[in-house]
């Protein structure tokens, strides 16, 4: 089943996270930029993970990039 961009809202902080993801970013220098912790960049990235019904990191980036958000 493919999710298209328009089924889910993505926050502008997601959009940042997946950009940074992207970017090769590891948790700690990503959640340095925005200043949250690490911890927090996991979390959202498994909550976006489980909405979008992806199975890792790698996935995550492809879909953006197939659905305009990279």
């Amino acid at each position: 089943m493919e999710i298209k961009q328009k089924e889910i809202q993505l926050s502008d902080r997601e959009r940042e996270l997946i950009t940074y993801i992207a970017g090769g970013y590891k948790d700690e220098e990503t959640a340095e930029i925005l200043g949250i912790k690490p911890q927090s960049i996991r979390g959202t990235v498994n909550l976006l993970l489980r909405r979008l019904r992806l199975v890792n990191r790698p996935s995550l980036v492809y879909w953006a990039v197939q659905n305009g958000i990279i």
